[in-house]
């Protein structure tokens, strides 16, 4: 199985716990907003999820914030 979704929020507090790679702990405060793509794939066997992989895009919520103020040129094909 699996899930794709848009995640978004404000950054609006210092993170303590390091949380989905921990990028933003003792990050100041940015009061930006920020969109991010998920991706989960989930096997399950029955009716109980036995693994789980997860993919997200962190350079694409670190970017807007403004704690990765560097453009990165897309990925040649």
């Amino acid at each position: 199985m699996s899930v794709r979704g848009m995640f978004s929020g404000t950054h609006r507090g210092i993170g303590r716990i390091p949380v989905n790679g921990g990028m933003l702990v003792e990050v100041q405060p940015t009061g930006r907003h920020f969109e991010v793509q998920h991706i989960h794939l989930f096997q399950v066997h029955g009716g109980k999820v036995v693994e789980h992989f997860a993919n997200r895009d962190d350079l694409g919520m670190m970017q807007p914030l403004g704690v990765l103020p560097i453009q990165l040129p897309p990925a040649s094909r």
